[in-house]
């Protein structure tokens, strides 16, 4: 997926979304080849120049992507709330 069409900024908008609700980290492909991969705890699609905020795995600094920028997004990290709910399911079944 590329950035630039508004068919391609919607698809973003979506990822950006399904990112934001996922609680693991995500890999951010961005234009140009770059990547960048750590916890989305923020976005804004409704400012003037959309972004999303990430604390970047192993260095804990946020960063800063515009969607622009994007090119894609994957889902590199465990959610964790799946891994705790099952965590939780081991623990009634003893």
């Amino acid at each position: 997926m590329s950035g630039g069409s508004s068919q391609d900024s919607a698809t973003i908008a979506e990822l950006v979304e399904q990112a934001f609700q996922y609680r693991g980290d995500i890999t951010v492909g961005m234009v140009g080849g770059k990547t960048v991969t750590g916890y989305l705890f923020n976005r804004n699609a409704r400012c003037e120049e959309p972004f999303v905020q990430l604390f970047e795995t192993g260095t804990g600094h946020e960063i800063t992507v515009l969607y622009q920028s994007i090119a894609q997004i994957r889902f590199t990290g465990r959610d964790a709330a799946v891994t705790s709910a099952r965590h939780y399911e081991d623990f009634k079944r003893q």
